[in-house]
């Protein structure tokens, strides 16, 4: 019982000592060796907030906006200083940074540098914009423009048979070569196999980006905007 209580006591007293910490810490007198420890522990505490207003849990589409209190210039500095030039080949090598692609101005095109085949590795697209607070950083993840039309182009031609041979099935009223039900199981597995392969393939990268972008920028308030202004057309 008195192990419990001691236990207990400590939960509450780590949870008191980020929410509290510039009392322990005082404006005028925290750059000591004690108030930076206890900043930095305040620090390791203090997870952003995160609300949504629709999560795209079954399409290959995220959409982020992260508020932070660092300058449009110290994001800018901080994508650079993790993205490095597009390389068609990259082999085996290791030593590289965690990103690649292109930074112009305020806005960014990256996505993550992996070391195996991943058709449905999400191209991420990024939009920094100041604000009274800080900066907001938009982001929008999504497949390859050229890897989305092969994959409607796919998966709408087996759409289209399957639908063909479930008015066949319906039509026949009975149990045929044409009708039975067992015939609609092929279409339909092949149905359920891209889809699982599409979205699959692309959450597995994206759910990494969306825990990196926030880190790397310390965010205070990770927002889920859902289908909110899919394309980044200008409010």
């Amino acid at each position: 019982m008195v192990g419990v209580a001691c236990f207990q006591a400590a939960c509450v007293a780590w949870s008191w000592v980020p929410a509290k910490w510039h009392v322990l810490v005082p404006p005028g007198g925290g750059d000591t060796p004690v108030g930076n420890m206890v900043r930095e522990c305040a620090r390791s505490f203090q997870t952003p907030s995160h609300t949504s207003r629709g999560k795209m849990k079954f399409l290959p589409y995220e959409h982020l906006r992260i508020k932070t209190r660092l300058s449009v210039e110290e994001v800018r500095k901080r994508v650079e200083e993790t993205t490095e030039p597009k390389r068609l080949f990259r082999w085996f090598e290791v030593n590289h940074k965690p990103y690649q692609g292109k930074i112009e101005g305020s806005h960014f095109e990256v996505s993550r540098i992996i070391h195996y085949r991943n058709s449905f590795l999400p191209k991420i697209k990024g939009e920094i914009q100041a604000d009274m607070r800080g900066c907001s950083i938009d982001l929008r993840m999504y497949p390859h423009e050229l890897v989305m039309v092969f994959t409607i182009f796919w998966l709408g031609s087996i759409g289209f048979f399957f639908l063909r041979m479930l008015g066949e099935f319906l039509s026949s009223g009975t149990a045929s070569n044409t009708g039975d039900l067992s015939t609609l199981l092929i279409p339909a597995g092949l149905l359920l196999f891209g889809y699982v392969l599409i979205v699959g393939g692309f959450k597995f990268e994206s759910t990494k980006s969306k825990t990196f972008f926030p880190e790397l920028f310390q965010a205070e308030e990770v927002e889920e905007m859902g289908m909110v202004n899919p394309f980044g057309v200008a409010d």
